[in-house]
């Protein structure tokens, strides 16, 4: 078989054009720093980059709620625990009324009502745009004053 010029300056041509397209591809992967930069570099290994990418936003989105749901817990026990000493007030309140007269358990009503609305409000607080304690109807406010506390009775 005869090798002609033309033959082996084709050859060369292609055999640089090879090189060129292997040393790009090199460059590119030194670049990005990725073994992978587009489907057709490695279509199974493109395939496991996107799952990947898949459980890593998942796991990421499992950590935002984590988060969220950690925030909103902390929220709810700070509020109880208010509740609970405000509650504790209520109680040496009364305690201390057991044998008071006429006008100082009156005055002692009028300090449960005051303490009874900062419960109701602590029942009625807000996480963000949500009620707290609101159940499912988070649009809507818990409680409601539906008791009075007038001259030491409840009406």
């Amino acid at each position: 078989m005869r090798i002609t010029n033309s033959m082996m300056s084709h050859t060369l041509t292609r055999y640089l054009m090879q090189q060129s397209e292997a040393i790009y591809k090199v460059q590119e992967q030194i670049s990005t720093q990725k073994r992978i930069n587009k489907p057709s570099d490695d279509p199974a290994g493109m395939r496991k980059v996107l799952d990947y990418r898949n459980k890593i936003g998942t796991i990421d989105q499992y950590l935002d709620n984590i988060g969220r749901a950690t925030t909103r817990l902390e929220s709810t026990e700070i509020t109880l625990d208010i509740v609970d000493d405000l509650i504790g007030v209520v109680r040496e309140v009364s305690q201390q009324q057991a044998k008071g007269t006429a006008q100082s358990r009156s005055f002692a009503a009028d300090q449960v009502k005051d303490l009874y609305d900062q419960v109701l409000d602590l029942a009625n607080s807000k996480f963000g745009k949500n009620y707290m304690f609101s159940g499912y109807q988070t649009d809507t406010p818990a409680y409601s004053h539906s008791v009075e506390i007038s001259g030491g009775t409840a009406n």
